[in-house]
This record gives C-alpha cells, sequence and structure tokens, in this order.
C-alpha cells in the first residue's frame, strides 16, 4: 500500500501532467490541501516542523523553510530583496493577489513581523491549513476566493479591511501584459484601497 508521505510526494508529479482546467478544478485542490495537511500536520512530523519553523531567523530561513511544503514560487533574490523593501517601511497590513501554492503569502506574514493583518486572494486559496498551521499568532490571516478583476472581491476586501489601508499590495496572479496592465489601471480606480507599496 502507497504511504501517505509517497502520495504526498507524487501529487505535484501528476498535477503537472493533467490538463489545466482539471487541475484548477476546486474538487482537486481541496484534496490536494487535505492530502499536504495531513502529512505535515501528522503527529510524527508536527514536532520537527516546528522545531525548524521556530529555529527561522531570517529571511532566507522562512523562504527555504516554505520550499519543505508550499514553495514560493519566486526567485529567492528578487524576492528577499523585495521583502528587504517592504521590511523597511513596516507594514502592518498585507493583500497577495495570486497565491498559488501559498509559499509566497507565508513569507509575507513570516518574514515581515510587523504584520498584524494578510489577506490572501485567489480563485481558490490553497493550503489554508498549512498556512493557518505556520502562521504567527499575532498575524490575522483571511482567505477570499474569487477574481481579483470582480468588484464583489474586491468589495470582499473592503470588507475585511474596514478603514485599514493596505500597506503592501503584491501581485502574483495572471503574468500576460494585457492583464497585468488591468490590475494597474484597477489600482487607480476608487473601488481598490488605497496601498503604500506594490509587488508584481
Amino acid at each position: 500500500m502507497m504511504s501517505l508521505q509517497t502520495l504526498a510526494q507524487l501529487v505535484p508529479k501528476i498535477q503537472r501532467r493533467m490538463p489545466g482546467p482539471i487541475a484548477a478544478m476546486q474538487g482537486w485542490a481541496h484534496g490536494q490541501d487535505r492530502l499536504y495537511a495531513s502529512h505535515w500536520l501528522s503527529a510524527v512530523r508536527r514536532h520537527e516542523v516546528d522545531r525548524v519553523l521556530a529555529a527561522c531567523r531570517t529571511p532566507r530561513d522562512y523562504f527555504d523553510f516554505a520550499a519543505r511544503f508550499c514553495p514560493a514560487h519566486q526567485i529567492p533574490f528578487e524576492i528577499l530583496a523585495f521583502l528587504e523593501l517592504a521590511a523597511s517601511i513596516e507594514p502592518r497590513t498585507v493583500v497577495e493577489i495570486g497565491t498559488a501554492e501559498g509559499g509566497t503569502n507565508f513569507l509575507l506574514g513570516a518574514a515581515l513581523p510587523t504584520v498584524t493583518l494578510k489577506i490572501a486572494v485567489d480563485l481558490f486559496v490553497r493550503n489554508t491549513r498549512l498556512l493557518q498551521a505556520f502562521g504567527r499568532t499575532a498575524c490575522r490571516q483571511l482567505f477570499i476566493n474569487g477574481s481579483s478583476y470582480d468588484l464583489q472581491t474586491v468589495r470582499k476586501v473592503q470588507g475585511r479591511l474596514e478603514t485599514w489601508p493596505i500597506d503592501v499590495l503584491f501581485i502574483d496572479g495572471d503574468r500576460r501584459s494585457d492583464r497585468l496592465s488591468r490590475h494597474r489601471a484597477r489600482l487607480q480606480d476608487p473601488p481598490w484601497p488605497r496601498h503604500r507599496a506594490v509587488g508584481w
């Protein structure tokens, strides 16, 4: 019988070979999330994972930690430089659009110690169980499923923010030039809350 560890290691390889529409289905994503959470949060592994997390001191440490359970899919020197820049403004509120496996979202909370509210926005935010398990207790995490182009999604973000401004807005969604242009245009519109720093 295949072990849970072996199955968890095979899932990404299977997903890469699946047609895009099937791989993006919420049912598949829900099942993958449960599998990863069962693997990493099991009694056998949780103690060791918590020990490694507690030993993290630098953004690079957190980057390497995230690579074990929800990769950031970022070029290390780029994301580390961005985190250094973001830390300089001592952000309290961070919003990420396009979360992939959740690695960058984890970094935005773990490597920026001043952040007290972190909002993830995607069509389906993945690995929420892991993000909750490994997030800082002082950082409230909110997960919003929906398109960032949809006004209803924007209003959901506004409702969670209340009167708080967005200090860091990290956009890592659709990278086609026309979609990025739409994002930039949308950020100038009144619906999106004001923000101080933007990462693309």
